[in-house]
């Protein structure tokens, strides 16, 4: 756990610098709005803020939350009724909301990686069942963030209001690039076969230690046929098969050899 999350609190440090670039361009686009309402507002005949001051809770409850698909989904919703100076503010803001999202998910993407990497060494290395405790424990807080992501992937487009963005603004936001999309897929089906190989192999551990040696080699038969294996399968086999040799009792009396019988 502490490898993932000082390599987060690393990555973290660059990100600060883009929540700022996010908060001085919400500002901006406050700014924008109180001295040029919706056309929404002004049809209405309404006071600059009284119906724009929503859509900014809105916006600052997303960005607040780090629902950074929210909050440009809620640009999305508005652009129409946006005033020109409007639209550039808010086109601003969210190409910003957009480049930091996606610099969130490499960075994240990868320290899960560097905690698989962890675990396949951890594996080779661990000799007992704790030698494998701390690395499931990362391997925790690394699944915790992977949900995170999984459920809340970079917004490719501001859905219903991608057409309608400046050109700029439609080039800034992430596109299912071949890297990222396959990475993510494929990333986040390795990881669940890392930590159930690695789960596995601590109660392989444990189970020998034990002398649990028919589940011992049960639980090595199926991590052979895993389709993530973090050791060579040659190995896996031959401790499948392996034929434990019975005790010997250091204190028993040795047998005599056994002579022929004399002939008659």
């Amino acid at each position: 756990m502490k490898r993932i999350l000082c390599a987060l609190g690393v990555s973290l440090i660059g990100l600060q610098a883009l929540a700022g670039n996010v908060d001085d361009n919400l500002k901006k686009f406050e700014a924008v709005l109180q001295k040029a309402p919706r056309e929404q507002d002004q049809q209405k005949g309404l006071e600059p803020l009284e119906e724009s001051s929503e859509m900014l809770s809105v916006l600052k409850e997303n960005i607040a939350k780090n629902d950074l698909n929210g909050a440009m989904e809620t640009l999305g919703q508005e652009w129409d009724q946006l005033s020109e100076e409007g639209k550039k503010a808010a086109g601003d803001l969210s190409i910003a909301l957009s480049k930091e999202q996606e610099t969130r998910f490499d960075a994240t993407v990868a320290q899960i990686e560097a905690a698989m990497k962890h675990a396949t060494d951890a594996v080779k290395k661990a000799k007992t069942a704790a030698d494998l405790d701390a690395v499931l424990e990362e391997l925790d807080s690394a699944r915790a963030f992977k949900d995170i992501l999984a459920k809340n992937p970079p917004r490719v487009v501001i859905r219903g209001a991608d057409a309608r963005l400046p050109q700029k603004v439609r080039r800034a936001f992430p596109r299912p690039a071949p890297s990222l999309g396959v990475k993510a897929y494929f990333g986040w089906e390795r990881f669940d076969r890392t930590y159930e190989f690695v789960s596995d192999w601590q109660e392989y551990l444990a189970a020998k230690a034990a002398g649990y040696e028919d589940r011992a080699r049960e639980i090595a038969r199926n991590l052979a046929k895993a389709p993530t294996r973090l050791l060579p399968r040659s190995e896996l086999l031959a401790r499948a098969y392996e034929v434990t040799k019975p005790a010997v009792d250091p204190k028993a009396p040795e047998t005599p050899p056994a002579f022929p019988a004399p002939k008659q």
